[in-house]
């Protein structure tokens, strides 16, 4: 697994970026006084986890901006990650095994990404 690409945005504010399929995603890391809080979590190409734990050791929340596949696909790699209800059916699409495929073969086609 890759290693995560960090840019310290300053003391509080991390940026994470991961590139897929030549696009990149972003992740955003707020550093508080007794928690810090991940902003998505990219298709989970990279070991932001493991980045993390070398920045602070503060308790983790990890919430998800909207269930797009570039903001959830690194899900998996948390205990709990929280979303709105109101994405829940567009999350168990950009989940979908055969819909990233077809979704990754179409954008291939094309020349594009998601």
């Amino acid at each position: 697994m890759e290693k995560a690409k960090i840019s310290k945005i300053d003391d509080f504010t991390y940026c994470f970026t991961e590139d897929a399929m030549g696009v990149e995603v972003y992740m955003y890391l707020l550093v508080g006084d007794e928690k810090i809080l991940l902003i998505d979590t990219a298709y989970g190409f990279t070991d932001v986890p493991e980045a993390i734990k070398n920045i602070t050791e503060l308790p983790l929340i990890v919430a998800n901006t909207h269930a797009h596949l570039d903001h959830v696909h690194g899900n998996h790699m948390y205990p709990e990650v929280f979303f709105s209800k109101k994405d829940e059916a567009l999350f168990r699409l950009h989940t979908d095994y055969d819909y990233c495929k077809k979704l990754y073969m179409y954008t291939r086609k094309r020349g594009k990404s998601t």
